[in-house]
């Protein structure tokens, strides 16, 4: 009888040491894929540096004949003999010229790598840079975008990160109603609170589910599926907000989402 119990116990123990192998074996392996999952992500948040640096050189080679036409068409338009049909083409390409101008000086202040200081920013202006260069894409994809601008303080800030931090939302945005019908709407709104300047990015797609909505601004957490995102737009947007001593969060808007930012207002 001794020797059943003395058995069954050695029995017992080796089953427990297994048990014990057996998690450190699948805690080695999860941080095994944790490694090679984060050195994958630093692989392409290098290509994406060099790709901002290359963007930034051709965007300022392409802005050089882009301010030439603008100018000429500018010259053009201030002759009084042009006919007037002339004059509307003239017209049209000034127009087109000086906004395909915008968009390339959002892209080198989007890529530009060092810091600035920190200044008093409008948000009325950084939803105007992103509006001008997300609303061809979004109008391409059926997407309408609505901006309801309200606010009138300033934030301190850098205006190039906020301009980041708004356009990760946005692109956010457009991804999660792709991935719904491929239609929608997107609405930006900014307002004046007591002391505080409001931004909000709402889109009417499938929105966060509740086990994601905790997750959702960790560091490589992703609903895209592999190789179509980083995991590191809405972390980095955080880490934005939080140095400036605001808050970034998500609520449900019906189906659909709304990510929001708070910042203390300039002077507050």
């Amino acid at each position: 009888m001794w020797a059943l119990a003395a058995s069954i116990a050695a029995i017992a123990a080796a089953a427990g040491v297994m048990v014990v192998v057996a998690r450190q074996a699948a805690a080695t392996r999860r941080l095994r894929a944790e490694v090679d999952d984060l050195r994958r992500q630093i692989v392409r948040q290098e290509r994406l540096a060099s790709m901002g640096q290359l963007v930034s050189s051709v965007a300022h080679e392409i802005n050089n004949p882009l301010q030439a036409i603008v100018g000429f068409a500018e010259l053009i338009r201030m002759q009084h003999d042009v006919p007037e049909s002339i004059r509307r083409d003239v017209a049209l390409i000034h127009k087109e010229g000086t906004r395909a101008c915008g968009v390339l000086r959002n892209l080198t202040d989007f890529t530009r790598q060092q810091r600035d200081a920190a200044v008093p920013v409008r948000l009325t202006d950084v939803i105007a840079a992103v509006a001008e260069l997300r609303r061809r894409g979004l109008e391409s994809a059926d997407i309408e975008l609505d901006v309801d601008d309200r606010a009138v303080q300033p934030v301190r800030a850098v205006f190039s990160e906020l301009q980041q931090v708004l356009l990760n939302l946005v692109v956010n945005a457009e991804q999660a109603i792709q991935s719904a019908d491929g239609a929608g709407r997107i609405t930006i709104r900014s307002r004046d609170l007591d002391g505080r300047v409001a931004l909000e990015v709402e889109d009417t797609g499938p929105g966060l589910s509740t086990e994601d909505e905790a997750k959702a601004f960790e560091a490589f957490f992703t609903t895209k599926p592999v190789g179509e995102g980083t995991g590191l737009g809405l972390a980095i947007s955080r880490g934005i907000i939080d140095s400036l001593g605001g808050r970034i969060g998500y609520r449900r808007a019906g189906r659909g989402a709304i990510f929001y930012v708070e910042l203390p207002a300039e002077g507050a």
